[in-house]
């Protein structure tokens, strides 16, 4: 989103049901002032695009004074305000940020309002149970361990390792080992003569959404999931792993929903409609974007108990992961696996936070800047990173305002809910208001991971890469100057 583009040209809209735009920036400063500014890569004694020279001057004295608002400890204060606690989508902490981010942007002079809806959302009842059932029966312990140089590790209120949108279920079957659990896969293993209709089948992250996962296993007659993060691709073969290093240890797995994206994202119940009162809902079995099979997460530690004892073919090539064992792919009798998981289907609150920032002669082209604010734990990164960079940079439009500008487009800035399980609070929001949307977006900047590493990363529709290019041009990093 840019100041500049609220009095340039309208450039093409995109869907802003989805993550048009992903900035994961290394500095907080540099992502909401870099998105702040727009136009193209021009010196700064030359007129902006889409201005004259004259109103360029007044242009860049307004982005001199927005750059000075922000402050780290302002910023740093959001981010530990925002990741006190876990804040699963539909929580009473959740709920908390809800109303921090709200009265956070009225403080700065914002007019900011809460947006209810209510949707399908589960949670586990209980920690799922996966038993290896073989010459030994042994039950796996699906549960991260506390790291002592991580205090948040030990938090009561972790929800325990369960995959979004998982239905309940307690299957028992022999287990396959499927690599990626994609449709290529499969067929390795149909060439191998290693049934999986009937099976429960073990697949590692990667290559695919998770979702995408489940919906081959369904196809493919698989009776349950499990899928863990294998450390060729997300542990000690890439490098030194938490806390030493940022890659993932041995107990650590990663939650997920497997909402079938690609048959349509938010509430279930209501495909199309947002989930407000008076609108129908469809029941739960004919919700197209739902798995119906059991699916769990769990570590890689925890995989290697059930890879292990798997016999049948030696893996295909591409099968074999970072586990010191000889990958086998299973399928036989003896190696069998009891999958349980205990869900809790209910109609839950969801809260969006919007605040919308009139325009003057062009009110009705709206700029609009996002990112959820739920997280599966206490969402660090993933997404408070951009919570915080988006409401440093409402700061900075507040402290404008007070000093009398206004932009010509109105800028609409949304804090999303219930993102985590499937675009949930984006899309109702969306849906409520598609036609305005039609009729008025102009753009949609998405800030879901502001900071992660020490490297800029920008993507985008092509019609705005100009814009993109432009800041990274116009902020200086700090670190390197």
């Amino acid at each position: 989103m840019s100041i500049r583009s609220l009095k340039s040209g309208r450039p093409p809209k995109v869907n802003t049901a989805h993550k048009t735009l992903s900035l994961p920036l290394f500095l907080i400063f540099s992502l909401f002032l870099g998105s702040l500014q727009a136009g193209y890569s021009q010196p700064q004694t030359s007129a902006l695009d889409g201005f004259s020279d004259e109103s360029s001057v007044a242009q860049r004295r307004w982005e001199e004074q927005f750059r000075a608002v922000p402050a780290p400890d302002s910023a740093r204060e959001h981010l530990r305000r925002l990741t006190a606690e876990p804040h699963v989508a539909g929580t009473k902490e959740d709920y908390a940020t809800a109303i921090y981010v709200r009265d956070q942007m009225r403080s700065y002079g914002l007019n900011a309002e809460l947006k209810e809806y209510d949707v399908l959302l589960p949670y586990p009842k209980r920690p799922a149970v996966i038993e290896l059932l073989g010459s030994r029966r042994e039950r796996l312990a699906i549960k991260e361990a506390v790291i002592s140089e991580d205090p948040s590790s030990s938090s009561a209120k972790i929800i325990p390792l369960f995959s979004g949108y998982s239905p309940s279920g307690d299957v028992t079957a022999p287990l396959v080992y499927v690599n990626y659990g994609l449709p290529p896969d499969y067929e390795a293993l149909k060439k191998l003569g290693v049934e999986v209709k009937g099976r429960i089948v073990i697949a590692r992250y990667g290559n695919s959404f998770r979702g995408v996962k489940a919906k081959v296993a369904e196809e493919r007659g698989a009776v349950g999931l499990i899928i863990y993060s294998d450390p060729a691709d997300d542990g000690y073969m890439q490098g030194d792993v938490y806390p030493n290093g940022p890659w993932r240890p041995v107990s650590s797995a990663q939650r997920g929903s497997v909402q079938y994206l690609f048959q349509y994202p938010g509430d279930p119940l209501t495909p199309g409609k947002p989930s407000i009162p008076g609108v129908p809902r469809i029941k739960i079995e004919e919700a197209t974007n739902l798995t119906r099979i059991p699916v769990q997460p769990i570590s890689y530690g925890d995989a290697q108990r059930l890879l292990g004892p798997l016999r049948g073919p030696v893996r295909p090539a591409g099968f074999q992961g970072g586990l010191p064992i000889p990958y086998h792919v299973g399928g036989t009798e003896d190696v069998k696996v009891h999958l349980k998981t205990e869900m809790d289907y209910q109609i839950r609150k969801i809260w969006n936070v919007i605040a919308r920032i009139d325009g003057t002669d062009e009110k009705d082209r709206w700029v609009i800047m996002g990112n959820h604010r739920d997280a599966w734990t206490f969402g660090a990164v993933d997404p408070n990173s951009g919570s915080t960079a988006m409401l440093e940079a409402a700061r900075g439009f507040g402290q404008l305002l007070k000093s009398g500008w206004k932009p010509r487009r109105s800028i609409v800035l949304c804090s999303w809910d219930g993102e985590e399980y499937g675009l949930i609070g984006s899309t109702e929001w969306v849906e409520e208001n598609a036609s305005e949307l039609r009729e008025k977006a102009v753009a949609y900047l998405n800030m879901d991971s502001a900071v992660s590493g020490a490297n800029f990363g920008a993507s985008s529709v092509p019609s705005l890469w100009k814009l993109i290019r432009s800041a990274t041009r116009d902020v200086r990093d700090r670190k390197s100057g």
